[in-house]
């Protein structure tokens, strides 16, 4: 077993070597381009007003950042490390892309209000501590005869202010994604390709507020910096009234469209029952909304049946099905608020 053990250290002590971190020769400076999409899917915890109205309105965004006088360096990381009871070599290997300064801009509906809270805040001296882009090629190899078991990729972007604790700052990443083209020396390369994004965020850590914006699934673009053509999205925010004593009172939930178009969309509506049952408490609905060109909301206007009697508050959901031209992306909760 000893001499096991001395085998299995001395073939991962030559593979670190083989694997050490070797200095990357600097490329000329140059200009990186890349370019996404931002879809407001979640909002977590207490963000700014200007960034809570641009959630609210469900607008679909792109983005482009312009990277200028960019260099590239390499490094290894690895240990060993194991996995339902079995020992695996963890190695782990990065290129780094650095920037003398870069340029962010979004485009969209609420562009006016992203470039003023994100660029604004963001560190315009470069990429070095400001923030960095990454790409990863991550392989898991047997200690004892360092056979290659499995391999993946991952990747990430972070542009942060130059107080991360105090500003606002943009991240996009993904991991366990296919491995990167890499160079003899097993780097990934840096090249013109679409990447998918697991998850992006504009975090919020300006004073008084700690919380993002995050938008999922979406795709990024390296090497173009052409904004891409934002999705078509339909959604329905939620809404709530206070139910009154007598007669009908009216509640409204408002239907959005990311962005204008020059084509017609159209979707259908209908109310159902959750805590809420349309017999007793409300006025069952249905219908359907079409969108002209040019146009990106709709209100859908619900009867809310009148009592005195004492109960909790109460909800139903209207949910959007058969869209042409756009895609759904949400269903609205509407609270019947008892007032007796």
């Amino acid at each position: 077993m000893k001499h096991l053990k001395l085998f299995r250290w001395g073939a991962v002590l030559a593979l670190a070597l083989a694997l050490a971190p070797v200095s990357a020769s600097s490329q000329d400076a140059d200009t990186l381009s890349i370019s996404g999409t931002f879809l407001m899917h979640y909002k977590y915890g207490t963000v700014g007003d200007d960034l809570a109205e641009v959630f609210a309105n469900y607008y679909a965004h792109g983005w482009t950042l312009t990277l200028h006088g960019v260099t590239y360096s390499d490094d290894t990381y690895s240990y060993l490390d194991s996995y339902e009871w079995e020992e695996f070599l963890y190695v782990e290997k990065i290129t780094r892309v650095h920037a003398t300064s870069f340029d962010v801009e979004f485009f969209g509906p609420d562009a006016d209000i992203l470039n003023a809270v994100v660029s604004q805040q963001l560190d315009r001296g470069g990429l070095s501590n400001g923030g960095h882009l990454e790409l990863r090629n991550h392989y898991n190899y047997d200690p004892i005869d360092l056979s290659l078991l499995w391999a993946y990729g991952g990747w990430e972007l972070r542009l942060l202010p130059l107080d991360a604790s105090a500003g606002v700052s943009l991240a996009v990443n993904a991991w366990n994604t296919p491995l990167f083209s890499a160079d003899e020396n097993g780097y990934p390369l840096v090249e013109p390709q679409r990447l998918r994004a697991w998850n992006s965020a504009i975090r919020d850590r300006r004073p008084g507020n700690s919380g993002s914006l995050e938008s999922a699934n979406d795709f990024v673009d390296l090497g173009s910096d052409v904004p891409p053509v934002l999705p078509l999205t339909l959604n329905i925010g939620n809404g709530s009234v206070l139910e009154g004593n007598r007669g009908t009172t009216h509640l409204d939930l408002t239907v959005t469209l990311s962005r204008t178009d020059t084509n017609t969309v159209s979707v259908k509506y209908a109310t159902f029952d959750w805590t809420a049952h349309a017999k007793s408490d409300y006025t069952s609905s249905s219908g359907t909304l079409t969108f002209q060109p040019g146009q990106t909301k709709h209100t859908i206007s619900i009867a809310i049946k009148s009592d005195r009697k004492q109960e909790p508050n109460e909800t139903f959901t209207v949910r959007l099905s058969n869209a042409v031209g756009a895609t759904i992306e949400s269903s609205g909760t509407a609270t019947i608020l008892n007032d007796d």
